[in-house]
């Protein structure tokens, strides 16, 4: 749910996130927004944050992140929420998607 409003709103995240992609991986990647069922959506996108992840991590990172999130608090704590070292994020995402 975060990633939705912290993608939802705002492009500059958006363009941000997708310029690593092609610094990353030289394309951009998609991230599934519609699938038949709930949890075939839920699978779709764990499995394509999974695969854009280093780019996801440059994009928080980088020093245009603040000025694309402005003063969102769902951009501060998404950027939290990927850097974190002790969290289970990235884990449980592996997990997930397994």
């Amino acid at each position: 749910l975060l990633l939705s409003l912290v993608f939802g709103d705002s492009e500059k995240i958006r363009s941000l996130v997708h310029e690593h992609m092609v610094k990353e991986y030289g394309r951009t990647k998609t991230i599934q927004a519609n699938c038949p069922t709930r949890w075939s959506i839920l699978h779709f996108i764990c499995v394509d944050l999974w695969n854009s992840r280093q780019a996801i991590k440059a994009a928080v990172v980088s020093d245009e992140w603040d000025d694309a999130s402005g003063t969102s608090e769902n951009s501060r704590r998404f950027k939290e929420i990927v850097l974190r070292t002790r969290s289970n994020f990235w884990e449980d995402l592996s997990l997930a998607i397994q």
